[in-house]
């Protein structure tokens, strides 16, 4: 159900076609209450304006309608609805290819069985159509009486058993299937054998990154702690050489005491 706005003459925006009417306006409701189709959810009063801050919210809108009042789709998005369209082309495109060809087939199916002769199609008609019952009402022509039928004839006819030629082509086309999977065993196997062989690849080329990794780590830690080690014997010369410059300061000023005091 449309929603209709309490002015009946003003036109109804596209955005309330998205929203089902729960509370209709009347003369004490100038605004009706209403509810999103898509994620259900009640807007009380509802104006135009609450719809479109609605639409540019909900994530279950179709983008068409939420687009439609301004809204902006972001890259993903629009990524998105684009994987969706191809998606819907798709299997749209697909179901009219399967019911083309069906259809050709249905169609080489029939030329074919209008170009057979009567006497090709006889002994498969023969085999597929059931026997006929007899009537009683039907005329009997004065005929030369047939030859009766065989114990044999007469058993596999009561017992209904199919000929030995549909159990043949039943056969064939067990066997024909059972090819088939076989071959599609065979090619899955083959595919997880390469697969395998890939993971394997993979687990031993990373295996190598993170050894080359390891050795760089243990390289560069090295190399750091001689540095440092470097570093801490510079400074404890320097501090030598600054001692035993105070030492000579510290002599020196003792001797030249000395000799004052002398």
């Amino acid at each position: 159900m449309v929603v209709k706005s309490f002015a009946d003459a003003r036109p109804l925006l596209p955005i309330w076609k998205e929203f089902e009417t729960t509370v209709p306006s009347d003369e004490t409701k100038r605004q009706p209450d209403v509810q999103c189709r898509h994620c259900r959810r009640e807007i009380r009063s509802a104006r135009p304006k609450q719809l479109r801050g609605h639409a540019l919210k909900c994530q279950l809108m179709p983008m068409e309608a939420r687009m439609k009042v301004g809204y902006k789709p972001t890259g993903d998005e629009q990524d998105t609805q684009s994987t969706r369209e191809e998606a819907q082309d798709e299997e749209y495109s697909s179901d009219h290819c399967s019911n083309d060809e069906e259809e050709e087939t249905e169609a080489a199916t029939a030329t074919a069985m209008e170009s057979l002769p009567i006497s090709a199609l006889a002994p498969a008609l023969i085999a597929v159509a059931p026997t006929a019952p007899t009537t009683d009402t039907a005329p009997k022509p004065a005929l030369t009486p047939a030859p009766a039928p065989s114990d044999s004839a007469q058993t596999n006819s009561t017992l209904g058993k199919r000929p030995r030629v549909e159990d043949d082509t039943l056969e064939g086309v067990l066997k024909d299937i059972r090819n088939v999977m076989d071959g599609l065993l065979q090619v899955k196997r083959q595919e997880v054998l390469l697969r395998r062989e890939e993971l394997e690849f993979q687990k031993e080329a990373m295996a190598s990154k993170l050894e080359y990794k390891r050795q760089l780590r243990e390289e560069e830690r090295r190399e750091r702690i001689e540095q440092r080690e470097a570093e801490r014997q510079e400074r404890l010369e320097m501090a030598r050489i600054e001692n035993e410059k105070s030492m000579t300061f510290i002599k020196a000023m003792m001797e030249d005491s000395t000799r004052q005091r002398r």
